[in-house]
């Protein structure tokens, strides 16, 4: 977390597009960071970070960062199941 994701999303001055976790506006799980890590978001800063996409994070260290985010982030808003 700390060298691939801290860098925008916990910096003491960061771009106003760039979302605080901690104050998500949407549920969060396992799934949801799986997909927002591995796949990023088109048309934002948020790049791909999945090997299959060009970035640095294998599968193993995607779900490893996942279940990190599930427990240091958790969501703000209920999940439905």
């Amino acid at each position: 977390f700390d060298s691939v994701c801290a860098i925008c999303h916990e910096a003491e001055q960061s771009a106003t597009i760039v979302p605080d976790l901690h104050n998500l506006k949407t549920p969060t799980n396992d799934e949801f960071w799986r997909t927002w890590t591995a796949q990023g978001k088109p048309g934002s800063l948020m790049p791909a970070f999945a090997t299959s996409d060009g970035g640095p994070l294998t599968d193993v260290q995607i779900a490893s960062l996942a279940a990190y985010l599930n427990v240091a982030v958790p969501s703000q808003v209920p999940v439905n199941k």
